[in-house]
């Protein structure tokens, strides 16, 4: 009896662990990860949306090899990060705009009905002509009532990369005109057919300038007013400034905002680049990106601003706030949960050359929330070049960022977080108990010096994870075939969570790193 308590102690005291906000969303994918290869040579995911159903759609390109160029590619995954072939009838949706030329696939929204939209870029390889985009229905076909056939192309010399589906089915899209060191923003609007709406500034599109110098605007967000903002950086002096521009619905500058509509930050001591745009209930505008610290390495910056464009001294001191994982970081996503609270997300470069998944939270008033992961920060690790691009939050709070990871070949991946209440998929207090009465898994030697051992009694083991106290993983291994074990010798000492996946049930073990 007296074990049989310490075994149910060790596997709640585990299981609470890997409820942490932050740690990886064991009932996603049975790991918290997803790689897929859409095509058979490349594709990348570069934005990802949340149905109501809870479904994920991941909007990227791939590279079609009959025709030797990227075409659009939507991905969608079930709840639990299985394809959903209910969907395009693998789960996967490929779009072509045309064959001699490269698609490029930048934002996702899904519309109140659930139509699902996906905007970017077309031309030639290397010279961008076109602004594109497309609507699907829910099982994955084209929607043949937006523009013709499913697919909109406008003829457009500059990329296109964020777009926003206002209440009365519009379509506003950020993006910049002109060539490099000489752009400006650009935003259009497209009706809910797909059609230039030439009730919005220049017949349906408008270009802004900053300083005359380069200006390249990444995120547009909609206030509950109407308005539209607009985030990117401009370039003053040769240096980078963060830069907002607000319109009202027509598209006229809204005055009341900054000068003139506009505002510019400058973050850092070198230079900084805005990269994604969030607004909290209370209006109040969050932008994130990167800056380079006085070492030269890049961090995050995240700066806040009250609603007329001032920079809100409540967050972080002075409206600015930075966030280090060391190394190399950047943010390219940002989004408010309901309570208030801040996530970003982007990549991060600590463990060595390669990139991996960052992702932080930070507290109302821009300090990083312990709570989270390892003192508010996680990374996470798909074995190659790993680059965060896009992050939504669902329902639910658990968070959810797609991206791409480059080994051999481009792949588009996704990882799940779990957020403030949420919880993996864990065995419940009947799996405990079968588990106490058959022992179907023992580890050996516990405490472990060097190499931990499974003896699995029953059926193949098919992902075992490591995690410190705080639910970081710290080592993942797919598949366990026995012989050589675990190799555990870098771990410090200390205690530390073994996780086993075996007939699609978890099982938690502790043990004591030597």
């Amino acid at each position: 009896m007296k074990h049989i308590f310490i075994l149910t102690a060790m596997l709640l005291f585990s299981i609470k662990s890997f409820c942490q906000a932050g740690s990886l969303d064991l009932s996603f994918s049975m790991n918290g990860k997803v790689t897929t290869l859409v095509g058979t040579s490349s594709s990348r995911g570069n934005s990802v949306a949340i149905q109501s159903n809870g479904k994920i759609i991941v909007a990227g390109d791939y590279l079609n090899n009959f025709h030797n160029n990227y075409d659009f590619a939507i991905v969608r995954y079930n709840i639990n990060g299985t394809l959903d072939k209910s969907f395009a009838g693998n789960g996967k949706a490929g779009v072509d705009f045309g064959s001699n030329s490269d698609d490029e696939a930048n934002s996702v929204a899904i519309q109140p009905t659930g139509e699902i939209v996906v905007i970017g870029n077309s031309g030639p390889p290397g010279n961008i002509k076109y602004l594109v985009g497309v609507r699907l229905k829910a099982n994955g076909d084209l929607d043949n009532s937006f523009g013709i056939n499913g697919k909109v192309k406008i003829p457009f010399a500059g990329r296109m990369k964020s777009l926003a589906i206002q209440p009365d089915g519009k379509f506003v899209i950020a993006g910049d005109t002109g060539y490099n060191n000489d752009r400006n923003f650009a935003l259009l609007r497209l009706t809910s057919d797909g059609t230039l709406d030439n009730s919005f500034g220049r017949n349906g599109t408008l270009s802004i300038d900053f300083y005359g110098e380069d200006d390249e605007a990444n995120s547009v967000a909609l206030q509950s007013n109407g308005k539209i903002v607009v985030g990117g950086f401009t370039v003053q002096n040769g240096i980078r400034r963060f830069a907002i521009a607000r319109f009202h619905k027509n598209g006229t500058f809204d005055s009341s905002f900054g000068k003139d509509g506009k505002v510019t930050t400058f973050v850092g001591t070198t230079g900084a680049s805005g990269l994604a745009l969030d607004i909290q209930p209370n209006g109040k505008i969050l932008q994130a990106g990167d800056f380079a610290n006085s070492k030269g390495d890049g961090e995050i910056a995240i700066v806040r601003y009250n609603i007329d464009g001032t920079l809100d001294n409540s967050f972080a001191g002075n409206g600015k706030s930075a966030v280090s994982f060391g190394g190399e970081s950047g943010a390219s996503s940002i989004n408010v949960q309901p309570d208030g609270k801040i996530i970003v997300a982007g990549i991060n470069s600590i463990n060595g050359p390669d990139y991996d998944i960052a992702v932080a939270r930070l507290k109302k008033n821009g300090t990083l929330d312990n709570s989270f992961g390892n003192g508010g920060e996680v990374t996470t690790n798909f074995g190659g070049n790993d680059f965060g691009s896009s992050m939504a939050i669902q329902p639910d709070g658990k968070i959810v960022v797609a991206g791409l990871s480059i080994t051999d070949k481009y792949r588009t991946i996704v990882a799940r977080y779990l957020g403030d209440g949420s919880s993996p998929a864990v065995i419940t207090m009947n799996d405990q108990t079968n588990l106490i009465k058959s022992t179907l898994i023992k580890i050996y030697p516990n405490p472990v010096t060097n190499v931990i051992h499974l003896r699995e009694l029953n059926s193949l083991i098919t992902s075992i994870t490591i995690s410190n106290q705080l639910g970081n993983v710290l080592i993942q291994q797919p598949v366990y075939s026995g012989g050589r074990g675990i190799n555990v010798s870098m771990l410090k000492p200390g205690a530390y969570n073994l996780t086993v996946l075996q007939n699609n049930k978890i099982t938690n073990f502790k043990f004591i790193k030597q």
